[in-house]
């Protein structure tokens, strides 16, 4: 995995010791394969830590933003739902900034910022952002569109995010975008038809070309990219669709587009798109035992990790 064009800092592996040590501090035992490292660190991750891992959880709020149809789905799966449950259960600050599941990013940045600076406004402190799927595409919109966020954010993490676009958008019928825009769904207003073709290589690469994103924001990135049998049935087409372009993929994104240029490289998990945010093993056993069967994955861990990593560490 050390072949990505995109520019970062590797952080890899002192975030991999933090997660391994949460892991062993709730007492599970992890599969040293859970995080994409080479072989040599691995077997180091398989000694006893002599100390315990214990941080206290940070006051600063984290902001989780969902991904397509992510408004709408709430009822039904919600992105990190569990992993937020336990996690505000021990202290740590946790929202989600629902947004428009079904419109594009110039709306859903619109929204985004109005949870940011009352979010920001409410706890005196700026937030940190992790942004899912498309909800980091509508975050970094929104850093790049509205300049008064640039001191409401401490720190954004693409989380499997479509940062540089997914070649998907690209190969999605007309017919999809006018469903999307205008069928009812529950928990969300019609779409303005732009959900899917602003998430297109041409369109996100782009943007980011003509919007710098702030200095003063700390990025980060975790990306997906499973073994081959780690992928759920659902999300097989998809999977080996982008592995004509490039294997390393989670079935949506391809994993170096999935990187912010010039972050922190947290990690490059061995899940696939769904399986890092969504928990479906945990809320609707049949579906995950028919189509969602790769689903488990110790999603509290690694938004733990992440958070902890944000707040007790520098920028490298």
């Amino acid at each position: 995995m050390d072949n990505f064009n995109a520019i970062y800092s590797d952080s890899r592996i002192p975030f991999a010791q933090r997660f391994y040590q949460i892991a062993q501090a709730r007492g599970l035992e992890l599969h040293t394969n859970q995080l994409c490292l080479d072989q040599g660190y691995q077997s180091q991750l398989q000694q006893p830590q002599s100390s315990p891992y214990n941080v206290e959880p940070t006051d600063r709020y984290t902001l989780i933003v969902p991904g397509l149809l992510g408004n709408s789905i709430r009822a039904l799966v919600a992105p990190l739902l569990c992993a937020r449950e336990r996690l505000t259960v021990e202290g740590y600050k946790l929202k989600v900034a629902w947004v428009s599941g079904r419109s594009g990013c110039e709306r859903n940045a619109n929204q985004l910022r109005e949870h940011v600076l009352e979010i920001a406004d409410h706890s005196g402190q700026p937030v940190n952002i992790i942004g899912y799927s498309k909800g980091c595409a509508d975050a970094i919109h929104m850093l790049g569109e509205h300049k008064d966020t640039h001191q409401a954010v401490a720190a954004l993490v693409s989380y499997a995010g479509v940062v540089l676009g997914t070649p998907l958008a690209d190969s999605v019928a007309s017919w999809v975008n006018t469903l999307l825009r205008y069928v009812p769904l529950p928990g969300d207003s019609f779409g303005d038809g732009l959900a899917i073709s602003d998430l297109t290589p041409q369109r996100r690469q782009q943007w980011l070309t003509d919007h710098p994103l702030p200095t003063n924001v700390r990025l980060a990135s975790i990306a997906a990219s499973p073994n081959p049998e780690l992928v759920s049935r659902i999300l097989k087409g998809s999977y080996r669709h982008l592995s004509h372009l490039d294997t390393h993929n989670d079935s949506q994104v391809i994993c170096e587009d999935a990187i912010i240029p010039n972050s922190e490289l947290l990690a490059v998990v061995n899940a696939d798109h769904w399986a890092i945010a969504l928990p479906i093993a945990e809320r609707h056993r049949l579906l995950a035992r028919l189509l969602v069967d790769k689903n488990h994955f110790p999603r509290d861990v690694l938004i733990q990790a992440s958070i902890d990593h944000l707040s007790s560490t520098q920028l490298p």
